[in-house]
């Protein structure tokens, strides 16, 4: 929607707000298409909504997804329809990311399968996904991302497993009370932590590091999710189900209070452990992590004609899709909300030569360090990112 009246508007400036879609989202992906706009309040880059548009009295939806868009006489009508082009394919890429809802979606997001992080400052949620079983379970939802989560679910029109929670934090409790209750349709007979009394009769396997004193199990497709823990428990995320009824835990995601040190008898050197706190940036844990930070690449210039690395493109699908990389090397986009999945899966790469890129640096240097502790040994990222970068047109 738009934010103002149009006969008492100057002529320079557009002010409009997409429901359900951060402002952050929205910037990323105009920005990505070569569009530059900005958000928030206008006196200030570190007020992340509109104090004109509060004054005003609109919605806090408006304020809080508010894009200011603005333009000059000396803007010819040639770049007005080049960018009208591409605010289309910017709205084609965020209903394909399920960003947005609606009946043309194509679904980007339906390539999302295993483990998901969303992220509200410090705050980490976590989406399991079985594709092709169309499951999925959440732990940890902050409101923030309450309306993001809906949006997936439906989008997908996945089965809900479970909405859990490793804390009694009011807010956290309140919107996994709010997504059961939307998601999963009358109010399951769960505990304080979301986990349902039918997961407690029993289960098919168990983890195999130890006993653990878990009882019962979600099934999560192929995967068996583990509550450890009567407290601010941690949730334990097994391989997916084999012949054999002793699984290996591929992903832990820690409760509130916790660390490795506390359940490092139920975990193995390769698990994935997942925090529910992130203000380092650390991404993801492990028993063991190495020291020390990814290079940065030297020459930008001669980046883009190489063939010998593979480029970790670690924008959001909807950033990628609008702008391609113009590489010789192979591209793979890791959205920052898949690395822990795509790192579980692929550590046959730990030696190979790896670039991480995004926008402004910040992301892929988030993702390359991740890499780095974990073992990866050829990491290098674009500092400054694609912004800064010297890329051939």
């Amino acid at each position: 929607v738009f934010n103002h009246d149009f006969s008492v508007s100057v002529p320079t400036t557009l002010n409009f707000s997409v429901k359900g879609v951060s402002s952050k989202d929205i910037m990323d992906v105009l920005d990505a298409s070569h569009i530059r706009v900005s958000s928030g309040s206008a006196c200030s880059s570190k007020v992340t909504r509109s104090f004109v548009l509060d004054a005003m009295g609109l919605s806090d939806w408006q304020s809080e997804s508010a894009i200011r868009m603005s333009f000059g006489p000396a803007t010819t009508q040639a770049t007005v329809d080049k960018a009208c082009e591409r605010i289309q394919l910017v709205a084609q890429a965020l209903q394909q990311s399920c960003l947005i809802v609606a009946d043309t979606n194509n679904d980007h997001d339906a390539q999302l399968d295993g483990v998901v992080q969303l992220k509200y400052d410090d705050h980490c949620c976590y989406v399991l996904i079985d594709r092709e079983a169309r499951e999925v379970a959440i732990i940890d939802p902050h409101p923030a991302l309450a309306g993001r989560l809906e949006n997936l679910v439906r989008c997908q029109n996945y089965d809900v497993q479970g909405v859990l929670v490793s804390s009694d934090d009011s807010d956290v409790q309140q919107a996994a009370s709010m997504l059961r209750a939307m998601l999963i349709g009358a109010e399951p007979n769960t505990d304080m932590w979301g986990w349902p009394e039918h997961a407690i009769a029993g289960c098919d396997a168990v983890p195999a590091e130890c006993d653990c004193g878990v009882q019962g199990c979600l099934s999560v497709g192929q995967r068996r999710l583990f509550k450890l823990g009567d407290e601010l428990p941690t949730f334990l995320l097994s391989e997916p189900v084999k012949a054999a009824e002793s699984l290996r835990v591929d992903f832990a995601f820690l409760g509130a209070h916790q660390a490795i040190r506390d359940i490092q008898h139920c975990i193995s050197d390769t698990t994935l452990v997942c925090p529910r706190k992130d203000g380092e940036h650390q991404l993801v844990l492990a028993k063991s992590m190495q020291s020390g930070a990814a290079s940065i690449v030297e020459d930008t210039q001669a980046l883009w004609e190489r063939d010998d690395i593979t480029i970790i493109d670690v924008r959001e699908r909807q950033e990628h899709v609008v702008d391609d990389l113009p590489a010789h090397a192979s591209v793979v986009n890791v959205p920052l909300t898949e690395a822990i999945q795509f790192i579980h899966e692929h550590p046959q790469l730990k030696s190979s030569p790896l670039v991480c890129v995004c926008r402004s640096g910040q992301r892929s240097g988030v993702m390359a360090d991740a890499l780095t502790r974990l073992g990866f040994t050829k990491v290098q990222h674009l500092s400054g990112g694609l912004a800064l970068a010297s890329t051939p047109v």
